[in-house]
């Protein structure tokens, strides 16, 4: 049985690359530095500090970079296909959905613009820990706060560096792989449409 899920935020429930490239990207050219977006896609896909590191920017270019994604239209984003059907489907079931996201308090005016906020349990943000994925710090804490029962518990998330995490606390794990990309590691599921967890869970709660 999947009772739980424990979901990331950017990518795994809604899609903010495209706001958080074009931002990233306007703060590299005030910098007079050019690079293309699926070059920044792919190294923010990794992690936001790769990316940093990648195009050599100091500790100053975090806040800018999240200074002016606030201007950027929210329109731009959205909740992936068939999600908030997955959403529904636990809280009927009498489960619960949790977030952990590296993403700041920026994570509920997303869940509020789409109306979103109220299918979540618990949301730990970046804010809340001094640790990053794939340190289960943040997990750890999400767990304990809320006496979460890690065998009925599912993880999902985009990249590596949630699978990793989620692993070591004992979660099963969920990939999303929505760009059919190449993994080198084993989660328990993998899904490129979110219509396919639903029919996962369902079959495991049967």
């Amino acid at each position: 049985m999947i009772k739980n899920i424990i979901w990331d935020f950017d990518g795994t429930l809604i899609d903010t690359y495209p706001l958080m490239i074009k931002a990233f990207k306007t703060t590299l050219e005030e910098r007079n530095i050019s690079a293309n977006e699926s070059e920044i896609e792919e190294l923010l896909k990794i992690s936001s500090e790769h990316a940093i590191r990648y195009y050599k920017m100091d500790d100053s270019f975090k806040k800018i970079w999240k200074d002016e994604e606030k201007k950027v239209n929210k329109k731009l984003s959205k909740p992936f296909e068939n999600v908030i059907n997955v959403l529904k489907y636990i809280i009927s079931e009498g489960g619960k959905n949790y977030i952990v996201t590296h993403r700041d308090i920026t994570t509920y005016d997303f869940l509020k613009y789409y109306n979103m906020e109220n299918y979540f349990e618990d949301i730990l943000t970046i804010e809340e820990t001094e640790f990053r994925k794939p340190n289960s710090n943040m997990f750890k804490k999400l767990i304990l706060r809320n006496n979460i029962n890690v065998e009925v518990t599912l993880s999902v998330g985009d990249r590596i560096l949630d699978m990793i995490p989620s692993k070591n606390v004992g979660l099963l794990t969920c990939y999303y792989n929505n760009e059919n990309r190449e993994i080198d590691f084993l989660p328990e599921y993998v899904i490129s449409d979110y219509s396919q967890l639903l029919k996962i869970l369902k079959n495991k709660n049967k």
